[in-house]
């Protein structure tokens, strides 16, 4: 099997600039002028990947995202509402260690809507009716099995559609978009870009979402309870307010 250099280099691109991030979280003051030189370079960084790629689309949407949204929540820790060790230590008061505020740090570049922190986003969706009969206590168990039966099927769908692209692709005379066509096709187009975005792109978002907070809560390192639902109902999700939210 031969090794992807432009995936190694991504994935090391992704643990460094969150490495970067952490280190002036912790060991620089909120005004340190060491904050603002770093933001050109997270840009920079993050901008070299913005380009078609070697390797799986999905992988490559996600990691890109990662970046992209570690280079905008930095902009907001270190400059615009900034951070400082004396921030964390207050979020965490029971460590007392720099790894667990590196920990703490790669949380808040991670999971960036803040659930129960200072920094909650509003309107997120509430845990699922399905978990009332639990009380305010959600069994490890049932959650992981439902999280792992939903991603089943949303991984599915994803595979099956980034298959039928590649089919695609292959075809005789599949070269490159054609721009002079007719209305209807146009139209055809449409309908398709937009059923991929309100039902694929929704899955590819909330599969890795699911993921997460399968390995967190597994491995003890979250409750459940902190895992608010990605998406709430359909019509709220894809309001622009919602959406942001």
């Amino acid at each position: 099997m031969e090794l992807n250099l432009e995936l190694v280099n991504l994935i090391c691109s992704v643990v460094v600039q969150n490495l970067i991030i952490g280190t002036l979280l912790i060991a620089t003051p909120k005004r340190s002028p060491y904050r603002f030189l770093a933001i050109p370079i997270l840009i920079w960084n993050a901008s070299r990947f913005v380009r078609p790629l070697e390797f799986s689309v999905y992988i490559q949407t996600n990691t890109v995202g990662m970046l992209t949204v570690s280079v905008i929540t930095a902009i907001n820790v270190l400059l615009i509402n900034p951070l400082d060790e004396r921030d964390l230590a207050r979020e965490m008061p029971t460590t007392f260690f720099r790894s667990g505020h590196f920990y703490y740090v790669f949380e808040i570049l991670s999971f960036t809507r803040g659930i129960k922190t200072p920094r909650q986003v509003k309107n997120l969706p509430a845990q699922p009716a399905f978990y009332d009969r639990y009380g305010g206590k959600i069994p490890v168990g049932r959650y992981l099995l439902r999280q792992l039966a939903i991603m089943s099927w949303q991984f599915l769908v994803i595979d099956i559609v980034q298959t039928l692209r590649r089919q695609m692709e292959l075809e005789s005379g599949f070269k490159e978009i054609e721009y002079e066509v007719s209305l209807e096709k146009w139209i055809e187009r449409a309908f398709t870009n937009n059923i991929t975005w309100f039902l694929v792109g929704r899955a590819v978002i909330d599969c890795s979402f699911r993921l997460s907070s399968i390995v967190f809560v597994s491995l003890g390192l979250d409750e459940p309870s902190n895992w608010l639902p990605q998406f709430g109902r359909m019509k709220d999700a894809y309001t622009l307010r919602n959406f942001w939210g």
